[in-house]
């Protein structure tokens, strides 16, 4: 497993089928990696898949309810094998391929400086600075060059090109090839969802109790939602299954700050006061023929996660989750 300390980056892991995995007390097998996340196997009982994202697998870490030892039950004539990485440039987005193009015309320009014994200039960032006016405009033309005939805009030149930029560049592209001029920023931020589907259930069962007329407060809410996974973690302890982490108070405010207003306002102060508060105001739109005001918008939604925040997902039957892209018996999607 790869060791990464705590950044606003969303950490990324690797495992292989020799290391020893502990999740929630329960010793667990690499299996393999997918869209969804990585599959470990329970090496005791009925052998359970578990799926898990790398942000589950953080924030597992966070509370100490995930270990793992590197290349534990490898054997030995294989402890000195290193696999490549085997990332493909060409699964990369347009934009990853224009800036490398830049980057590599950038190299270019400078090189063609370099080899250029007229000028008095060397691989140091003292030497480079005089000329980095002129290294960007070679680029430049060098980019056009390349695209002419193409309709697609190119990658512009950084204005403010610093010569320790250049030189990283430079060497980055001879040491690793047109590899090294590609960075992973895209990759940057936490895209994943922290918490399981069954975290979400069990969460989103409680949390739909705020709708009641006798006002509860959310830190009532907070203490019924840390039982509700107490009692969970206690049947799964004794079921031999992974437990599964509480929500903090800061999510479960969260998540009921996203309750419908309207439905709040009706649980808690009844239908007078949910008419008053949200009924509309003046006329409203002013529609004098079919088709005049058309709105509409488009969005990938999670359904499992929809239904598991609004209760619902519990009374689906094991054939309707599978049918959703959920596994029975897994608290992550496979």
């Amino acid at each position: 497993m790869i060791a990464i300390k705590p950044s606003p980056v969303q950490p990324k892991f690797s495992f292989s089928e020799y290391d020893g995995i502990t999740i929630g007390g329960q010793p667990f097998q690499y299996f393999e990696t997918r869209e969804k996340g990585h599959i470990f196997v329970n090496m005791t009982g009925e052998r359970v898949p578990q799926v898990m994202t790398n942000a589950q697998i953080s924030r597992y870490l966070a509370v100490g309810n995930f270990k793992c030892i590197p290349n534990e039950h490898q054997p030995e004539h294989l402890r000195a094998r290193v696999l490549p990485d085997g990332d493909l440039l060409s699964l990369r987005g347009t934009k990853a391929h224009k800036k490398a193009a830049m980057r590599l015309a950038v190299v270019r320009a400078f090189r063609e400086f370099l080899d250029d014994e007229t000028n008095n200039i060397t691989r140091t960032a003292a030497s480079i600075r005089p000329y980095l006016r002129a290294i960007r405009f070679r680029a430049g033309e060098i980019l056009e060059e390349g695209e002419r005939g193409k309709e697609d805009d190119t990658f512009s030149v950084p204005k403010k090109l610093g010569a320790k930029t250049v030189l990283d560049w430079e060497r980055k592209e001879r040491r690793f090839g047109l590899a090294g001029l590609y960075d992973r920023n895209s990759e940057r931020g936490n895209r994943d969802r922290r918490m399981t589907a069954d975290e979400l259930m069990i969460m989103g069962k409680v949390v739909g109790k705020y709708l009641n007329d006798q006002c509860p407060s959310q830190q009532i809410i907070f203490e019924e939602v840390k039982k509700a996974f107490a009692d969970e973690n206690d049947r799964r302890r004794a079921a031999g299954e992974p437990e599964i982490v509480c929500p903090s108070r800061e999510t479960v405010r969260q998540a009921i700050r996203k309750l419908n207003p309207f439905d709040v306002t009706l649980a808690r102060k009844g239908r007078e006061a949910a008419n008053r508060q949200f009924a509309p105001v003046g006329m409203g739109l002013d529609i004098t023929r079919p088709m005049q005001r058309v709105e509409f918008d488009e969005w990938e939604v999670d359904a499992i996660t929809l239904m598991a925040e609004g209760g619902l997902f519990h009374h689906l039957t094991d054939e309707e989750k599978k049918a959703l892209g959920f596994l029975p018996g897994l608290s992550g999607r496979g």
